[in-house]
C-alpha cells in the first residue's frame, strides 16, 4: 500500500468547476470543497505536468467567505454536480 502524500495549500482563486486553486511546490493544485482564503493540507490524488489534483485533508484556517452547507452529507460525499 502506498503512503498518501499531503501538501500545504492556500486557496487564492477558484476554477470554473468551483474547485479551489492553489500554487504549491511550483505547481497548480486543484482542491474541491475549498474557497478563497482557506488554508490547510491536501492529499495528492494525481499529478500531471505541472498540475496536482488533491482532496482536502484538513483545514487549518477557514476563509471568511466560507458558508455552512445546507446538505448534511457535504463533507463526506463526492458532491452534486
Amino acid at each position: 500500500m502506498q503512503k498518501k502524500t499531503s501538501i500545504p495549500f492556500t486557496i487564492t482563486s477558484m476554477d470554473n468547476l468551483g474547485q479551489g486553486v492553489s500554487k504549491t511546490l511550483g505547481k497548480v493544485v486543484f482542491i474541491p470543497k475549498t474557497t478563497i482564503g482557506d488554508e490547510g493540507e491536501a492529499e495528492i490524488l494525481a499529478e500531471k505536468k505541472g498540475v496536482i489534483f488533491g482532496t482536502r485533508a484538513r483545514l487549518t484556517k477557514h476563509s471568511s467567505q466560507r458558508i455552512k452547507s445546507e446538505c448534511l452529507h457535504f463533507d463526506t460525499c463526492p458532491s452534486c454536480y
